[in-house]
C-alpha cells in the first residue's frame, strides 16, 4: 500500500488532469529536458501505445515533490529505442478486473524529485512507494528500470587516460569505470549507480546503443532487477556495503589509482577478487 503523501495517476490521467500534467512536466523539465531525455513523454496521454502509470509525491501543501514513472512490458527491455517502433498489445490474460496489467515486468524510466526535496530521502521514498504498488497488484509482476547511465562517457575518457587501459575499446572502458570508478568513500562515481543499489537492487544488464536521446551516457541503458523479496534485497544491499567499505580500505591504504573528472578527483579500484562488483551484469 501506499503511504500518505503518495498518489497514482494512469497515462490517461495526463489528458483528463491539466493541473496535474503541468506540475509534472515543470518538476522535470530540469532534469529531464535539458538531459535530451524527453521523447518518452508523449507516452503519457490516453492514447500512448503503453500501459504506464506514475506515483507521485506531495507534501502537505500539496506540492509535487517527486515522480517515478512506469512502463509495463511483457518481457525486459533490452533496447529503449524499440519502445518507440511498437505499441503493446496487452491481452486480456495480461489485466486484472481493474484493467491493470498483471505479471509481466514494469520497468522505471524516469525518477527525479524536486531540488529542495534531495538528500533527503526522497529518492528513495518514492522507489519504494513504486515497488510496494507494483508487489500489491497481485500476480507475478516483475520490476526493471531503464536508467541512462549519465557520466558514463567521461568516467570511461578518465580511464583512457592511464597507461594500462588507453588502448582498450570504448564499451570496454565503460565497464570497467562502472566497476571501479568510485569516490573516497568507496561508492560508485555514476550517480545512477547509488540511486537504486541503495535500494538493494541488481544492475543486471548493461545495455549499449540503447537509446539514441541521450547523449550524456553515450546511449548506454542500465537495466536494474528488483526482487520481489525484501530479505534478497537486503542481502543484496549488504554485498553492496561491504564491497563500498573495501573498496574504501583499498583507497585509504594508498593503493587506488586518483583520476580528475568535472566532479572533482575519483579513484579507480581494479575490480578483481573481493573487489569485484557484486551485481550480476558485471560478472
Amino acid at each position: 500500500m501506499l503511504g500518505a503523501g503518495f498518489s497514482v495517476y494512469r497515462a490517461a490521467d495526463f489528458d483528463r488532469q491539466p493541473a496535474f500534467a503541468a506540475a509534472f512536466d515543470a518538476l522535470c523539465d530540469a532534469d529531464w529536458r535539458a538531459a535530451g531525455v524527453w521523447r518518452w513523454r508523449g507516452f503519457l496521454t490516453a492514447d500512448g501505445p503503453h500501459p504506464m502509470v506514475v506515483i507521485a509525491q506531495r507534501d502537505e501543501a500539496g506540492t509535487l515533490l517527486g515522480v517515478i514513472v512506469g512502463l509495463w512490458q511483457p518481457e525486459p527491455v533490452n533496447r529503449f529505442d524499440d519502445l518507440f517502433d511498437r505499441a503493446t498489445e496487452l491481452s486480456p490474460r495480461w489485466r486484472d478486473e481493474l484493467g491493470w496489467p498483471i505479471g509481466g515486468f514494469w520497468h522505471f524510466i524516469a525518477l527525479t524529485v524536486a531540488p529542495a526535496a534531495r538528500g533527503s530521502g526522497a529518492q528513495q521514498a518514492l522507489v519504494a512507494a513504486a515497488l510496494a504498488w507494483v508487489l500489491d497488484r497481485g500476480g507475478v509482476a516483475q520490476v526493471r528500470t531503464l536508467s541512462p547511465a549519465q557520466g558514463l562517457p567521461e568516467a570511461a575518457a578518465a580511464l583512457a587516460a592511464l597507461p594500462d587501459l588507453a588502448a582498450l575499446s570504448a564499451p570496454d572502458r565503460m565497464r570497467l569505470a562502472i566497476a571501479g570508478l568510485c569516490d573516497e568513500k568507496g561508492r560508485p562515481w555514476l550517480p545512477i549507480l547509488r540511486v537504486h543499489p541503495s535500494n538493494g537492487a541488481d544492475l543486471e544488464a548493461l545495455l549499449f546503443d540503447s537509446r539514441a536521446d541521450e547523449v550524456r551516457s553515450g546511449a548506454v541503458t542500465l537495466r536494474f532487477a528488483y526482487q520481489r523479496s525484501a530479505e534478497a534485497r537486503a542481502e543484496q544491499l549488504a554485498r553492496l556495503q561491504a564491497w563500498t567499505a573495501a573498496r574504501a580500505a583499498v583507497i585509504a591504504a594508498g593503493h587506488a589509482v586518483q583520476v580528475s573528472t568535472s566532479r572533482g578527483p575519483a579513484w579507480f579500484v581494479e575490480p578483481e577478487g573481493a573487489l569485484a562488483p557484486p551485481w550480476s551484469g558485471l560478472r
